[in-house]
């Protein structure tokens, strides 16, 4: 790497346990890093800590970021380098059942692409959206979610296409989607493969009215949805799917003004067909609502779903959680963390998003274990606005080692060139357990 200038530095965190909350920075080169001092990760272990990082920021300059060292993602991963085959190469664009132009988004990270173990059969999922429209206000009643399915590594795929439930229209794909009327998009936690065979693909989607229109709350919010799962069940020759969407998971204005978006589903240990969904609320144009991570159970491998219930700490306390996505992963210790932010204040809807977090699920009494909390990273005040993001992160799992890889992109709207074009430094953390 080149040497470190002083307009070019990385600030290293001493990374604490949330209680406490106590952060500690000293300036050093950004080559300098040597992950956690404290000892070697040991495969068996419980506790997560840090043990290499590489973080930029955007007041650095974006000269500093072309020397960031690249995502370590070793070829052995499952979604290293050659592991993915050809599924990097999607089309950009496709029509809809209304002879509609639709830009599409994908990419090989385990939120898009589910890897059978010891198959080569791959699914990939892709969010489809109106042409220039993003997940804007315009485009979030324009989103679909499609897939195409490879047998053969990833060296070919069907056709991308719409899912869609048997007996429902192209029109009027799944219960009570209408396309072009409401939308419904994919979360960015991780695919999972139950117990008995059958994929989830996290969902959420903006629910009708009596009138067959999206629902209108009495907050001006951009969306207002409700979260669910596609189940996808495999055919006799294996090599495509069917697909059926599961109960919603509803939390009213009064207690999320955005409702429940962007679910994180996992299997419970032991426990076949019991799954936990974790939900993004919000308290947008409402502060004096706490606000709260959202979650509900499934006692039938997805297909209805229990009220939904605040996601507190194992000593009853219920945290304030930031309207941000989150994942739940099963590490290489069959333990099952969560990551995702946390607040000691009520947030202001989408603010603060940060400290960024992980800490390990309680499977019998479904909490968050308070004392297991890490604090990947937070807002370093040299460097970062009050407007920094610590969120939209990607993890990945070390199949050998059973650690886990977190990426996002530092987004700070600082400079609003820079925000417009989406252009924010890389950073990624590898944790691993002691």
């Amino acid at each position: 790497m080149h040497p470190a200038t002083p307009n070019a530095r990385i600030v290293l965190i001493s990374l604490l346990l949330l209680e406490g909350c106590v952060t500690t920075i000293s300036d050093a080169p950004r080559d300098a890093r040597a992950g956690d001092a404290a000892g070697q990760a040991q495969p068996g272990g419980r506790q997560l800590f840090v043990l290499d990082r590489e973080v930029h920021y955007l007041s650095e300059g974006e000269a500093a970021w072309g020397d960031a060292r690249p995502i370590p993602i070793p070829a052995a991963w499952d979604f290293g380098p050659g592991k993915t085959g050809n599924a990097a190469l999607f089309p950009r664009r496709v029509v809809d059942a209304r002879g509609q132009q639709m830009d599409v988004y994908s990419s090989t990270s385990p939120q898009w692409l589910y890897k059978q173990p010891g198959t080569g059969r791959m699914v990939q999922i892709a969010n489809v959206i109106g042409v220039g429209q993003a997940e804007t206000v315009a485009g979030v009643n324009n989103q679909q979610v499609w897939y195409r399915v490879s047998t053969d590594g990833g060296e070919t795929f069907t056709a991308l296409a719409p899912i869609a439930q048997q007996g429902n229209t192209a029109l009027n794909p799944l219960p009570g989607i209408l396309i072009g009327v409401n939308g419904y998009w994919p979360s960015v936690s991780s695919l999972v493969e139950l117990s008995n065979g059958q994929l989830v693909v996290p969902v959420s989607y903006w629910p009708l009215d009596g009138r067959g229109l999206p629902t209108i709350t009495r907050y001006p919010v951009a969306s207002f949805s409700v979260s669910a799962v596609l189940l996808g069940t495999w055919n006799a020759t294996r090599d495509d799917l069917s697909w059926r969407l599961s109960e919603r998971v509803f939390v009213p204005e009064t207690r999320s003004t955005r409702g429940a978006n962007e679910p994180a589903v996992a299997e419970l240990q032991g426990q076949p067909g019991r799954l936990l969904m974790l939900c993004r609320g919000s308290n947008e144009h409402a502060p004096e609502q706490p606000s709260r991570r959202w979650l509900a159970v499934s006692e039938d491998y997805g297909a209805t779903w229990s009220e939904p219930r605040p996601f507190c700490y194992d000593d009853g306390t219920c945290f304030y959680s930031q309207s941000a996505a989150s994942d739940l992963v099963r590490a290489g210790n069959r333990r099952l963390y969560w990551l995702g932010n946390t607040a000691l204040t009520n947030p202001r809807g989408n603010s603060p998003r940060y400290p960024l977090q992980a800490g390990e699920v309680d499977e019998a009494s479904l909490a968050l274990i308070r004392g297991s909390v890490l604090t990947i990273d937070d807002r370093n005040p040299l460097y970062d606005s009050l407007d920094v993001q610590l969120a939209g992160f990607t993890t990945y799992l070390d199949p050998a080692q059973g650690g886990l890889l977190v990426y996002l992109k530092r987004v700070d709207t600082t400079d609003q060139a820079l925000a417009n074009e989406g252009r924010f430094p890389h950073n990624w953390y590898r944790l691993g357990f002691r």
